[in-house]
Parts: structure tokens; C-alpha cells; sequence
């Protein structure tokens, strides 16, 4: 009971941080036109780039770490490749997506984009049943249809709305 305690706190965690990214994100990019969303993703990208490094590598030096770089180390071409095509999709997927993100905050309302955050969470799933090659069980596809639902529900609202303001 207490790891399932634990994995909601973490989940919740993880929401309210990433929409408070969200928020702030698209704030930084309206007040300041001039920045490129590519330039300010390459930016970000770069910065946790720098903090992981000194961040993994000082926790790698303390005693008793929990972190063993050494099973990373193995001349096993096919999982020097695994490693090598994570890391260029990690990068490159990032990249992509945050520019992409970025260029979106500054075309919609931060009331759009903070729904868009749940395709992030069902794409993650869709992903995962598709690597087990396996449909989701039918509260899992129940789950997806309802946020997906939720959405579509919510689009409309604000598509009317604006349709109103507009006329």
C-alpha cells in the first residue's frame, strides 16, 4: 500500500511540475517574441544537459552510491548500440518535441496547452502496449477514451467561445 501511496505522490508531483513548466514556459516565450522557440529549446536542452552531468557525477563519487556506471560498460556490441540509439532518440526526440511545444505555447492559450499534456500520458501508454504487442486491458482503453473525450469536450467549449467573441 505505501509504494502505491508512494507512486501516486510521484505522480501528482510530476503533473503539477509539468504544468507549471507549461505555464511558465509560455509566459517566458509571450513576453519576449524575439526568442526563437528553436533557440530557447536548445537553450533549456543545453542547461539539463550541463545539470545532469554534475548532478550524476557528483552522486557518483559519494560513498555508497546507488549509481553503477560499470554494468554500462560492457564491450557487448549489440548493447553499445541499444545505448548509442537511445541516446540519439532521447536527444533528438526531446528536441523535436520541445521545439514543437515551445512553437505551440506561442500560438495557443495556456488553456489549450495544459490539455495537451495528456496526450503526453497517453501516447506513453499507447507506446507501451504496443511494445508488448497487446491491446490495453478495458479499463486501461476506457481511461484513454474518457481523457481523450475530455478533450475533444473541452476544444469545442473553447472553439465556441472564440466563435462568439469573434461575431
Amino acid at each position: 500500500m505505501s509504494e502505491y501511496i508512494l507512486g501516486l505522490s510521484f505522480g501528482f508531483s510530476a503533473l503539477i511540475i509539468w504544468t507549471l513548466f507549461a505555464v511558465a514556459n509560455a509566459k517566458i516565450l509571450n513576453k519576449n517574441p524575439t526568442l526563437a522557440s528553436g533557440d530557447w529549446v536548445t537553450m533549456l536542452g543545453f542547461t539539463t544537459l550541463i545539470w545532469v552531468i554534475l548532478i550524476v557525477s557528483g552522486l557518483s563519487f559519494l560513498p555508497h552510491s546507488p549509481l553503477d556506471f560499470g554494468k554500462y560498460l560492457t564491450a557487448d556490441p549489440a548493447f553499445q548500440r541499444f545505448l548509442l540509439g537511445n541516446a540519439v532518440l532521447g536527444i533528438f526526440c526531446s528536441w523535436v518535441g520541445s521545439y514543437l511545444w515551445n512553437r505551440a505555447s506561442t500560438l495557443l492559450p495556456v488553456s489549450i496547452l495544459g490539455q495537451l499534456i495528456i496526450f503526453e500520458t497517453i501516447f506513453g501508454l499507447i507506446f507501451v502496449h504496443l511494445s508488448k504487442n497487446e491491446w490495453p486491458p478495458g479499463l486501461s482503453f476506457l481511461g484513454m477514451s474518457i481523457m481523450l473525450f475530455g478533450i475533444v469536450a473541452s476544444l469545442n467549449v473553447f472553439r465556441k467561445q472564440t466563435s462568439l467573441i469573434e461575431s
